[in-house]
């Protein structure tokens, strides 16, 4: 009996080991499935059973264990997407076991990580959206009647549910409050713009004016109240004061007409401007034919405002060919002058075809907007462009034929006195006296100054200063007269250079007039004139030698026949015999 108890222990026992063992088969296959791994046991068959088990259920416990873990870290994952579910209105995602797979885990990581970037971004729209609308409603003074903006303003933003129909709904809000603003501001600005012209109408008081709208601040519904009521105070003033309006609102229409460069006709087709009866309706077509040309300015501002600045450079462009002209601007140039004008007139030659281009492109566009060119005074603006530039260019033209036909007048005139014209219109520096020296000293002159020296007898100036009459035909001679009156002798022996005894040479051939019978206390020596005068080292001290002093009027004589001059005067021809120096 005891061994049969025994065996059948051992047997029970064999069983017990045999239903381990399969429960542990089954508890791999399931881990198999929910942690898709493949949990081998090969060759356990051949093992004993005791071994068996033990080896089975030490491999089991490394995989329950990694069953443990990830069905904590999808808790982990589940609680985040509660919390997204609340506040953005989502719905939980499903899945068919609570352990899931390494890819599993990594997207459904992914997916709750775009979610809350998705409520962070939200919540930061919401805040702005929210922040606007708070201040628009201090500026509104505006309160809300519905339930979803009572919430937007009043409730906490935590509260506020980020779902996507909310975020549309807080759009709408946003939207529809940034109108009501806008309206505010737009209706505000009229009544106050309504306002401002009835007071200047009306000649209302500064300190009134300044004090009203110092109180009326803003566009909120309570100041919106205020500026309607000081509206129709001044409606009512207006209606009681009605030829004042009349003739303020006439001064403006004045204004219009000439910023708009209307023409007489086009202001005497507007009849009303010339009716005596003061009355509404007098004053609404007024203030109709106002907007009208405002309206036409302002739309077209940008031609205006180049049409100005063109006429501003053009009328500086004149002003400065005009001082051009001028030849006296050259002895008034103080602080650069000239200069500056150059300068001005570079930049106007750069400024100007740049506007012209620009307001020629803003004409065609009108033109190919209203089908018809815009008018100044009645004259198309490329028109009058063109007529300008015609009118300048002819202006130089006709100055140049002038100057031309008075430098052929001078010409002539210059042809016949024996003279010449000046080539060049700049200042010539007048001749200055010469500097005086001691009777012990003499001015060195060194070789380059030697080999300059004018062989002129007397400067251009002094001929161009004398107005010469026409030649007298009594004491015109002939040179065969000159020739033989060379030969001739005066009483004491001298020849003269002269035809007439009582005559010398004409004044430009001599520093001074001859006064033969004039006897001077002075005793000059004479000097002889070679048939070949020497060129070369000329001074005044080979010339002219005196043992004493020379008389101021002698000294200025000399400085004048050796002073430089651009005119080239007509040469004496030398003498055969000896001439005396006649002073």
């Amino acid at each position: 009996d005891l061994f049969v108890d025994l065996l059948e222990e051992e047997k029970e026992n064999k069983q017990v080991m045999i239903n381990k063992i399969e429960g542990y088969l089954k508890e791999a296959a399931e881990l198999n499935e929910e942690l898709h791994v493949n949990i081998n046991y090969d060759g356990y068959e051949n093992l004993p059973l005791k071994e068996m088990e033990h080896t089975l259920k030490h491999k089991l416990e490394s995989y329950r264990k990694i069953k443990e873990e990830r069905v904590a870290q999808f808790h982990v994952l589940r609680a985040r997407e509660v919390k997204l579910s609340e506040q953005l209105g989502i719905a939980l995602r499903e899945f068919k076991c609570q352990v899931l797979s390494e890819e599993q885990m990594m997207e459904y990581g992914r997916y709750l990580a775009e979610k809350e970037n998705e409520r962070d971004m939200r919540f930061s729209q919401f805040q702005d959206i929210k922040s606007g609308l708070l201040q628009m409603n201090i500026n509104l003074e505006f309160v809300p009647n519905l339930v979803f903006e009572k919430m937007v303003l009043y409730e906490e933003d935590s509260k506020f549910v980020l779902t996507e129909q909310n975020m549309i709904l807080l759009r709408e809000m946003q939207q529809k409050w940034e109108r009501r603003e806008e309206e505010a501001k737009a209706e505000a600005l009229d009544i106050r713009m309504k306002i401002t012209e009835l007071w200047d109408r009306l000649h209302e008081d500064y300190a009134h004016r300044e004090a009203f709208l110092a109180s009326v601040k803003g566009y909120s519904i309570s100041v919106i109240k205020t500026l309607r009521k000081e509206l129709e105070r001044c409606e009512e003033l207006k209606r009681r004061n009605m030829k004042l309006f009349v003739g303020e609102i006439r001064k403006e229409l004045d204004d219009w007409w000439k910023r708009c460069m209307i023409t007489d006709e086009q202001k005497q087709s507007f009849l009303p401007y010339f009716s005596d009866c003061y009355t509404e309706d007098l004053l609404e077509l007024h203030e109709l034919e106002v907007n009208k040309y405002k309206n036409f300015y302002h739309d077209n501002i940008d031609i205006f405002q180049l049409a100005q600045e063109r006429q501003e450079l053009w009328d500086k462009m004149l002003e400065l060919q005009q001082k051009a002209s001028d030849p006296e601007r050259l002895f008034r140039n103080r602080g650069g002058q000239l200069l500056m004008e150059e300068k001005e007139r570079t930049r106007i030659q750069k400024e100007l075809p740049k506007v012209e281009k620009k307001l020629s492109k803003y004409v065609a566009a009108y033109e190919e907007k209203n089908g018809e060119p815009i008018k100044f005074n009645g004259e198309p603006v490329s028109a009058i462009i063109e007529k300008q530039w015609n009118d300048f260019n002819n202006r130089k033209e006709n100055l140049k034929m002038v100057k031309k036909m008075e430098r052929t007048r001078l010409l002539a005139v210059e042809a016949k006195l024996g003279s010449q014209i000046p080539s060049s219109s700049k200042r010539k520096v007048e001749n200055s006296p010469a500097r005086s020296h001691g009777p012990n000293k003499k001015q060195k002159m060194t070789a380059e100054r030697q080999g300059n020296i004018n062989r002129r007898l007397f400067p251009r100036n002094n001929l161009r200063a004398r107005a010469r009459p026409e030649p007298d035909a009594s004491i015109v001679t002939t040179y065969t007269d000159f020739e033989d009156h060379l030969e001739a002798k005066d009483q004491d022996g001298i020849y003269r250079s002269s035809v007439l005894p009582g005559r010398c040479l004409r004044e430009r051939n001599t520093p001074a007039k001859s006064t033969p019978n004039i006897t001077s206390k002075l005793k000059t020596p004479q000097m002889h004139t070679p048939a070949k005068p020497p060129r070369k080292n000329l001074t005044p001290s080979n010339i002219l030698k005196t043992p004493c002093s020379v008389p101021k009027n002698i000294r200025s004589a000399q400085k004048i026949l050796y002073h430089k001059s651009p005119v080239t005067a007509p040469r004496l021809t030398a003498a055969k015999t000896r001439l005396p120096i006649i002073i």
